[in-house]
């Protein structure tokens, strides 16, 4: 074991040991397979323990997040909700909107091993087909939330190939109960980390975790020393749907200490479309004192619905020359008639 895989289970080790859920025992819909149940409880035991002649796949249930109901994996031409264990998808995830489900749901994680090495995971809800196509799953029966969320961090922050180490992280965070936010948030802050597995987990933070993803990604905005990291939780607070995410967006394009967050704050308010982001996003044209963030606040107007109507303004009224520079390069690219007008105005020629 590495210096920083022994730092890093030792931090796990320290996680209380709250609220452990067992598994529902909701088996996945398989078909043309063999179901071989175990008693083992430990995933990472049988992990260890398979494999040894070739691959072979393990699989166990435990409770998930609400949204976790809808995971499953897509054919390659979209057409197809289903997951096979002979080949990959096209694609996997859910159609759900999160939060969209009020319930809690069942979480079926399925791994392709050889000897202890994780090649495949697929993380689906228990409604989502899956094709064996004459192969055997092992299935544990028991499993606990804990002991599934421990193998899946090791997983992640092993070393695994960067497609399994994603799917690792996600499949964390539709856990359901906050032992998969301490997961996350260790893999988060995990300075010593691969910056995959880092990324992945401040995403799924936003994505899946409500009030405590948010937390996550408050705390990464306010003291993450990589900046990198922080303009990722940018995009993840778009993504959640706790009340006061779109505030603390806000406060990055208007506090943090970068230049480049500030500015892509503003373009990610721009994205949201809420009321008050234009008004934002011009406050800051008028005040920050760095150039970049002006300018891609002048981006970010125009990403807005309505954002022709902004530029025009700055066009006409901005004190700033840069400003209005740009104002004039982005109407240049807008599909909006009025925006031809009023070039047509300044540069003092007639439409033809």
């Amino acid at each position: 074991m590495s210096l920083h895989a022994a730092r890093f289970a030792r931090r796990l080790a320290l996680l209380p040991l709250l609220g452990a859920a067992a598994a529902t025992g909701a088996e996945p819909a398989l078909e043309g397979g063999r179901l071989e149940r175990r008693a083992a409880a430990d995933p990472a035991a049988l992990a260890r323990s398979l494999g040894a002649a070739g691959p072979e796949w393990l699989g166990y249930s435990v409770p998930g997040v609400a949204d976790a109901e809808d995971l499953c994996c897509h054919s390659r031409r979209g057409r197809e909700r289903v997951c096979s264990l002979a080949e990959e998808s096209g694609g996997w995830g859910s159609e759900r909107e999160q939060g969209a489900a009020e319930a809690s749901a069942d979480l079926i994680v399925l791994a392709e091993v050889e000897r202890g090495r994780v090649l495949r995971l697929l993380p689906i809800g228990a409604s989502c087909p899956v094709r064996a196509e004459g192969r055997t799953l092992h299935w544990l029966a028991g499993t606990d939330t804990e002991a599934s969320l421990d193998w899946l961090v090791s997983v992640a922050a092993g070393g695994a190939p960067e497609r399994v180490s994603g799917t690792a992280v996600a499949a964390v965070a539709h856990h359901e109960g906050p032992g998969a936010d301490r997961r996350l948030r260790v893999l988060a802050l995990d300075s010593d980390g691969e910056l995959e597995p880092r990324q992945g987990a401040i995403f799924w933070s936003g994505a899946a975790r409500g009030a405590g993803g948010y937390a996550l990604l408050a705390e990464v905005l306010d003291g993450e020393p990589d900046a990198e990291l922080r303009r990722h939780a940018l995009f993840a607070l778009t993504l959640s749907t706790h009340p006061v995410a779109l505030a603390r967006l806000h406060r990055a394009a208007t506090a943090d200490r970068d230049p480049e967050v500030r500015g892509q704050a503003l373009f990610w308010l721009a994205q949201t479309g809420d009321d008050r982001a234009a008004g934002w996003i011009l406050e800051a044209i008028e005040r920050d004192a760095d150039r970049q963030v002006r300018e891609q606040g002048v981006f970010a107007l125009a990403q807005l619905d309505d954002g022709a109507d902004h530029l025009m303004r700055l066009l006409r009224e901005a004190a700033e020359p840069g400003a209005r520079r740009q104002a004039l390069f982005w109407l240049g690219q807008s599909a909006d008639p009025r925006a031809l007008a009023a070039l047509e105005k300044v540069l003092g020629t007639d439409s033809p």
